[in-house]
């Protein structure tokens, strides 16, 4: 997506959650760098998930909210 002297910025792809490597591949001189267990998908055992209040009330399971 965008590339600096100390930053590079790219589109990841979908995976499995967990730690996952990165291979970075240059195609102008096929040349490339890996990086084992760089990236971490999903949440990790020590990482706590809160419920953040959006712009819908509280709605019973099945309901419909009013804004989609």
């Amino acid at each position: 997506m965008s590339i600096s002297a100390g930053r590079l910025l790219v589109n990841a792809p979908p995976m499995r959650d967990g730690v996952q490597d990165i291979t970075l591949y240059n195609p102008a001189d096929g040349s490339a760098s890996g990086m084992p267990g760089a990236l971490t998908y999903g949440a990790g055992p020590a990482d706590t998930i809160h419920l953040i209040t959006g712009a819908n009330p509280p709605t019973p399971i099945g309901g419909r909210q009013p804004r989609p």
